[in-house]
């Protein structure tokens, strides 16, 4: 018979600890909160600070996204004819959409400025 190894009956790196025995330095006890996990019962949840929302130019996100569109828009002009022997003349009309409601993106955000 061989002799037991120390790993054997030792909690795995990482596992739970034997019932009984004290928590693996730099564990949190048992009871206390860790970070982003509930506070125990009766105690005082902590103060967070006031979170403002991040200001964002939507006009100028709406024309970035406007002028993507348009540039795909005059790739896809280029190549239409492939476009359509393969099958894909809907990307056409996918860019062409893309572009239009980047403008009414643009004329909304414009109006609430």
């Amino acid at each position: 018979m061989s002799e037991p190894s120390p790993a054997e009956g030792s909690p795995v790196a990482g596992g739970p600890a034997p019932e009984g025995s004290p928590a693996p330095e730099g564990s949190p006890a048992e009871g206390t909160p860790t970070e982003g996990g509930p506070a125990p019962e009766g105690s005082p949840a902590p103060e967070r600070p006031e979170r403002r929302p991040a200001h964002v130019d939507l006009f100028r996100a709406a024309l970035v996204g406007t002028l993507a569109w348009a540039l795909a828009l005059l790739v896809l002009l280029v190549v239409a004819g492939r476009l359509s022997a393969t099958g894909r003349g809907w990307w056409l009309q996918t860019a062409a959409a893309g572009v239009l409601l980047g403008l009414l993106g643009m004329a909304h955000t414009r109006r609430r400025r």
